[in-house]
């Protein structure tokens, strides 16, 4: 044998073996090693196998003291973490096994499976998850079977959660908000009772209920590597965990109090021409213990929401209510990063007053702050992705349908109206993945709870 023929034969071999272990799932055990469950918290020690590879440390979650985690069965407790690692199950290539699991999720996680394969076609998603036994969990507590108006929500103060609390204000609602995000961290005691306050006093004002639990589920997982784990992924968080992590963190919560529906709130539209992380093909395909997560606000830009969120508390005669946008240097809103730039854009447009929603800036600067540091510095220099840059298409289109009839409220944004976002948008989604919404949410019909 030659030296080329050698070379070949090995090459070959080694095509061959990656073919092979590409279609074959390797068998790891048990994906959990042990659960510490007590009354309001759970600990869960991961396989050791899948915890280096995949994640900084092993996951816990706190609830408040109305949730008593030793009533729960096994089969919902574990929903808080698999929510969080399933999709990384999926793309991991192995086998993975668990004692027991809710029946409805285990359904809604080979919908979610099937989903990624669709959504993300050149990645190979061929791990699995494998349940030794599968239980049907309904809960006792059905008092929202009287009253279809009572729901759940997923709740961060933010624009988008504020809008569909609003947009249910017929009935009662339980407002549940995350301690972990990457702005609000478990450990961050301070910064968590300032946001706690606000949250409290949005749910107070409208007689609703507000509760939270606190958890490790952002700071866990491994991003260095996950995020590099397919080429069609950038931000593992975002686009492979966001909706389902929110039904699984909130499931012990919701099944306490017999809620039938969690909303999760969208931030996005369904004219947002690429993926995005949570998106209703996504989270309408998830359900637990009959309980079913849905996905609200797609049909409505971030500027529609301010007026809509105007239009109710106008209708109801109460204050507008303060937004989180960011954690701020003194724990408000700072006015100057990009994302509280861009939703003071948003109000302006939707002919709202700045200080009313939480930001403590006179109007004329904050136009000003808007044109040059977001729009110029940020926007057109290129120093944003692509989804920063079509929330500025979106502004300047809502500002176009509302300028002739409001000229004189909107004379000091005219400028925005002869800007060209469009060579800055293509240069930035060059690499993004096409998608038309409606199309693939009718498509993929079949994955959805009902």
């Amino acid at each position: 044998m030659n030296l080329r023929t050698f070379f070949v034969y090995v090459f070959t071999l080694i095509l061959f073996y990656s073919f092979f272990f590409s279609m074959y799932a390797i068998d790891r055990g048990n994906l959990i090693e042990s659960m510490v469950i007590t009354e309001h918290r759970l600990d869960v020690f991961v396989n050791k196998h899948f915890k280096k590879k995949y994640l900084n440390d092993d996951f816990f979650v706190e609830y408040q003291d109305d949730i008593d985690l030793t009533k729960l069965d096994r089969s919902l407790l574990i929903l808080p973490f698999i929510m969080n690692v399933f999709s990384t199950i999926c793309i991991s290539g192995d086998t993975y096994y668990i004692d027991t699991i809710d029946a409805d999720t285990y359904r809604s996680l080979q919908n979610l499976n099937n989903l990624y394969k669709v959504l993300f076609p050149r990645t190979t998603w061929n791990g699995k998850l494998i349940a030794k036994n599968v239980v049907i969990n309904r809960p006792e507590n059905k008092k929202i079977e009287q009253n279809k108006d009572h729901i759940a929500i997923m709740f961060s103060g933010g624009l988008d959660s504020v809008h569909t609390s609003l947009m249910h204000e017929a009935g009662k609602q339980l407002l549940i908000t995350a301690w972990g995000q990457p702005d609000l961290k478990w450990y961050q005691l301070e910064r968590w009772q300032r946001a706690k306050q606000l949250f409290q006093s949005f749910a107070s004002q409208r007689n609703q209920t507000h509760t939270f639990f606190r958890s490790n589920h952002h700071t866990f997982l491994n991003y260095t590597v996950l995020d590099n784990l397919t080429p069609e992924i950038k931000r593992w968080w975002m686009y492979a965990i966001l909706g389902p992590c929110w039904a699984g963190l909130a499931a012990p919560i919701v099944v306490t109090h017999g809620y039938s529906i969690l909303f999760v709130s969208s931030a996005v539209t369904w004219d947002y021409p690429y993926l995005y992380g949570t998106c209703p093909v996504v989270d309408d395909a998830i359900c637990f213990a009959g309980i079913k997560l849905r996905h609200y606000g797609f049909d409505k830009t971030r500027t529609q929401k301010c007026d809509d969120i105007q239009k109710q508390c106008k209708v109801n005669d109460i204050s507008l209510p303060i937004l989180r946008i960011c954690p701020g240097f003194d724990y408000t809103n700072c006015c100057l990063c990009e994302k509280c730039m861009r939703t003071m854009a948003e109000i302006l447009v939707s002919g709202g007053d700045l200080v009313s929603f939480g930001f403590n800036i006179d109007r004329t600067y904050a136009v000003a702050r808007i044109k040059k540091n977001f729009v110029y510095d940020l926007i057109l220099k290129g120093k944003k992705n692509y989804t920063s840059v079509w929330f500025c298409q979106q502004i300047q289109k809502n500002l176009e349908s509302r300028f002739s009839s409001h000229k004189e409220e909107l004379s000091d944004l005219k400028w925005l109206l002869d800007i060209n976002f469009e060579p800055i948008a293509k240069q930035k989604s060059k690499t993004k993945i096409k998608v038309n919404w409606r199309k693939l949410y009718k498509e993929t019909e079949y994955s959805r709870c009902v």
